[in-house]
């Protein structure tokens, strides 16, 4: 998981209460139906997005599964340095957030308060380093300056453990050069591989709909709300593709109604955006009412951009 910064008022607070997820895992040993068990609330955490990263022994499917995450809390200069690297490595996550930097600081730094100018930047090939679907990869680095502007002492200070960024940031981080003139020791740097290979979802069951006899073909929709805005936040940023079927009914002048989930995957949270995506959804107005209509919405990320769509099948 992406460590979170906040301000914690007490040991009570129910930030720090532990989060007991429900999930079955399929014959591949993806985790799925993960929902969330206690404490019961409405407000999502990257807990859910990050069990949909695990994988298990595959070969038998399993039901019934449970999980309790208990968050540890530290203050920023007192945690774990790789939990504050990897906080540190994600600055969109963490705007206005908290500076966990002094807490990885390397003994003896002249590079802390002045660094030194570069002259050459170099970065890895990301685009030829595999990357874990659904993980952040980060590999932090020190390194010394010499007079003459060149890195010395290039070491790995921590990681999230992709040995070929280690690799590529450390030879990368060689090629480095400075303007000349004053020595430093202590410097830092971190690369980290941003863009996730996309998490597709599994298939949805041909079982699940289709209408029922009392709700005819309805055509295209009159409304549907802006779909990107609720796409579950922890998903998307994992680059995690979901679905959901909900089945509703539709008032004469067009409006839903009734709207409930018949099934949802990776976990629950899409089906939640999806009932609230149809709520606010209207279709165009009929002679009578439908009752028993069925939506498959597809949450997508084709070609790496941020957007879902729905369709139906």
């Amino acid at each position: 998981m992406v460590p979170n910064g906040a301000f914690i008022r007490s040991a009570s607070d129910s930030a720090l209460a532990p989060r007991t997820i429900g999930f079955r895992v399929d014959a591949s040993g993806r985790p799925l139906d993960i929902h969330m068990l206690a404490p019961k609330s409405d407000a999502q955490s990257d807990v859910e997005s990050a069990l949909a990263t695990w994988r298990f022994a595959g070969g038998q499917a399993l039901s019934d599964c449970t999980v309790t995450f208990t968050p540890q809390a530290y203050s920023p200069d007192a945690a774990p340095r790789i939990d504050a690297m990897r906080y540190a490595a994600v600055p969109s996550l963490n705007v206005g957030g908290i500076n966990v930097w002094p807490s990885f600081e390397p003994a003896g730094s002249t590079c802390i308060e002045r660094r030194p100018a570069r002259r050459v930047s170099v970065y890895p090939r990301f685009d030829r380093i595999e990357q874990p679907a659904g993980r952040l990869s980060a590999s932090f680095y020190t390194f010394d300056v010499t007079a003459d502007g060149k890195p010395r002492n290039v070491a790995l200070m921590g990681s999230t453990g992709n040995g070929a960024l280690d690799a590529a940031g450390k030879k990368a981080m060689k090629q480095w050069r400075f303007v000349e003139g004053q020595e430093y020791q202590g410097c830092r740097y971190f690369f980290w591989r941003g863009s996730m290979p996309i998490m597709v979802a599994p298939e949805i069951p041909d079982a699940l709909g289709p209408n029922g006899e009392r709700c005819p073909d309805y055509g295209d929709w009159k409304y549907l709300p802006p779909l990107q805005r609720y796409f579950p936040a922890g998903f998307r940023r994992r680059a995690i593709e979901g679905w959901a079927v909900v089945r509703f009914d539709v008032a004469p002048w067009g409006e839903t109604g009734d709207v409930e989930v018949i099934a949802s995957e990776p976990a629950d949270v899409f089906g939640d955006a999806a009932k609230t995506i149809v709520s606010q959804a209207r279709l165009p107005k009929s002679d009578a009412s439908r009752i028993g209509c069925v939506e498959r919405v597809r949450f997508k990320l084709p070609d790496a951009s941020e957007r879902v769509q729905a369709d139906r099948d």
